[in-house]
């Protein structure tokens, strides 16, 4: 834990590590299991790499403070975990998608420590003070 409030706390990093690394495992998956996406793999594999993209970007935001990307991602994985329930059962036992699940869920608990959540209030009211600062200079 870091004793100065504006310093990032080393759990944001590995917040952003850990989504990565599901993001990656998605992508992984699509290569290991070509034969199951057939003519269309090669399509699967680029909306893949273009959502990780997307994704990178956000959690470049995240990593420079923004919490709302938190909330974000955390609404992403409710609906992507509930879907892959609803569609099969099955599918959460792949173990692609289980590391990929497994993955996301403990940068989720990383990104909601209290620690964590200290450091993003306290980034977004400092951001909502410079703003204030920077309109009553005009």
């Amino acid at each position: 834990m870091t004793t100065d409030i504006h310093a990032r706390p080393r759990e944001v990093l590995i917040a952003v590590l850990l989504a990565i690394c599901a993001l990656i495992v998605n992508v992984a998956a699509v290569l290991a299991w070509k034969e199951a996406y057939g003519e269309a793999w090669v399509l699967f594999l680029f909306t893949r790499i273009v959502v990780t993209a997307v994704y990178g970007v956000l959690f470049a935001f995240a990593y420079q403070g923004r919490g709302w990307v938190r909330y974000a991602y955390l609404v992403v994985m409710i609906i992507g975990v509930g879907r892959y329930a609803m569609a099969d059962i099955g599918l959460l036992l792949n173990p692609f998608v289980l590391l990929s699940v497994m993955l996301s869920v403990l940068a989720l608990v990383f990104w909601f420590l209290p620690n964590t959540n200290q450091w993003y209030q306290q980034q977004r009211i400092s951001r909502t003070q410079k703003s204030s600062v920077a309109s009553e200079s005009e």
